[in-house]
């Protein structure tokens, strides 16, 4: 397995061997960690062995933990001379670069500006393919060249073999349809890592909550 440090925690190496194992046999596990296990490190350190075999998916229900997943992932580029090939994702919404446009409305918005021609970010990316795996970076560069950072990122998902993202990319069907045909990739040959599982009662409640 690909671990990140020197040393494992106290059950830290039985949980990554549980995930490991639930891979390789095509399993569910639902696990319940305690705080301070490094669950973050062991899930990767299973998950990365079968990168080149199935996709990996990592849902967090929050962008900020999105951080401590990429910085893992640096800690073991570094230890073992490799380069992951990943995608850092969080919602359209937050990577939108028109000024002032309407939140609360957003994804009719966003659709009648791209299918009036409207949005030139969404036109200027038909053309243009910039890569950073971090989604801070390909702000940065799609600011400088003007295009939408969304659609920049959804080309790399293509080419990526692990995608960091949010609950609303599988579980809401408003978003996972595009995610998943521009992704070019389907549930079935791919491993589900869903960070802090036991909010997704409520994530679902609010999704159908209208």
């Amino acid at each position: 397995m690909l671990f990140p440090f020197e040393k494992y925690r106290k059950y830290q190496k039985e949980f990554a061997e549980s995930v490991y194992d639930t891979i390789e046999k095509g399993k569910t596990l639902l696990a319940e960690v305690p705080t301070g296990v490094g669950k973050t490190a062991a899930v990767l350190a299973a998950a990365l062995h079968f990168i080149n075999k199935y996709k990996i998916l990592f849902l967090t229900p929050k962008n900020l933990q999105h951080k401590i997943v990429y910085e893992t992932l640096d800690l073991i580029e570094k230890k073992y001379d490799m380069e992951i090939p990943y995608q850092d994702l969080i919602g359209k919404k937050n990577l939108c670069l028109i000024e002032n446009i309407d939140k609360e409305n957003f994804y009719e918005t966003c659709r009648i500006l791209k299918e009036h021609g409207e949005c030139k970010y969404y036109i200027n990316s038909k053309e243009i393919q910039l890569s950073a795996r971090k989604i801070e970076d390909l702000i940065n560069l799609s600011k400088e060249y003007k295009v939408c950072p969304y659609e920049m990122a959804i080309k790399n998902v293509q080419h990526s073999r692990l995608v960091i993202c949010n609950f609303h990319h599988v579980f809401n069907s408003r978003v996972n349809q595009y995610f998943f045909s521009r992704g070019d990739f389907d549930l079935s040959n791919s491993i589900l890592i869903v960070d802090e599982a036991h909010n997704l009662p409520d994530f679902a409640r609010e999704l159908i909550s209208a």
